[in-house]
């Protein structure tokens, strides 16, 4: 895979500068994937503990996951993480963010977020009142949730505004244009970043589902469905004229 989707780890929060993730040491609390579902690809996770923040320019002051996709198509995509050995009965803020490449052969005009539990179509939506919480947030001096690609490049990529009803997230005002494994990295992506409230149980885990997709623009369903459209006209018309398709033999 030629796309860069490490890229995330290195550059994300640090204004995607090339700066890099230190090895980290073993931890007693860990996050981990431990399930995903759609057609979407994962190129890097890291779990970045609060005391071992290193990403160059600005460093967190909490628990940090980032990760790389490749977002293949428009379909939902979902990824479980699992929080283990936090402590007990606590809240966990947990910032999340993600570096997402456009490879769906769509330009999106939106990007939504999930929080829930369970994959696929065993999937349940968590409202704040779980524990488990989207909360807006100053971060080190971002203002979360925020695009981080349309913070850093001055509004040249990504979505502009985003608006946040429980634990539904939704980014919009703005373009990310599709790309190919061999295409331009930057142009194409959208970086959120958001902070989430963790729940843990009285072992000090916590187990829960990030569900986002992409929304493309209009043109692209419309363009797609008049094709198809045409496609099926003219193959009725070839089946009504079957005359009109021979070729004469001039002698």
């Amino acid at each position: 895979m030629k796309q860069n989707l490490y890229f995330l780890g290195t550059t994300l929060i640090s204004g995607l500068a090339s700066v890099g993730l230190a090895v980290q040491p073993i931890q007693a609390a860990n996050i981990s994937v431990t399930g995903t579902n759609g057609n979407w690809l994962i190129g890097e996770f890291d779990f970045v503990p609060a005391d071992e923040n290193s990403f160059g320019i600005d460093s967190f002051s909490i628990d940090t996951v980032v990760i790389a996709e490749a977002a293949t198509d428009l379909g939902l995509f979902d990824i479980q993480l699992e929080l283990t050995d936090f402590t007990p009965n606590s809240t966990v803020p947990l910032a999340i963010g993600k570096y997402i490449l456009n490879w769906s052969n769509a330009t999106w005009t939106g990007f939504n977020i999930g929080i829930g539990t369970g994959l696929g179509s065993g999937y349940t939506p968590l409202d704040p009142s779980s524990g488990f919480e989207i909360i807006t947030q100053t971060l080190d001096g971002l203002p979360t949730p925020l695009d981080v690609a349309f913070f850093s490049f001055d509004g040249e990529f990504g979505f502009a505004q985003n608006s946040l009803s429980g634990n539904n997230l939704s980014f919009f005002n703005g373009t990310v244009i599709p790309t190919t494994p061999d295409g331009d990295e930057l142009s194409n992506v959208t970086v959120p970043l958001f902070v989430l409230n963790v729940p843990t149980d009285a072992n000090g885990n916590a187990i829960f589902t990030i569900r986002q997709n992409a929304v493309p623009e209009p043109l692209t369903i419309v363009g797609v469905g008049t094709a198809l459209g045409f496609g099926s006209f003219f193959k009725r018309q070839q089946g009504k004229n079957p005359k009109k398709n021979k070729t004469k033999t001039i002698a």
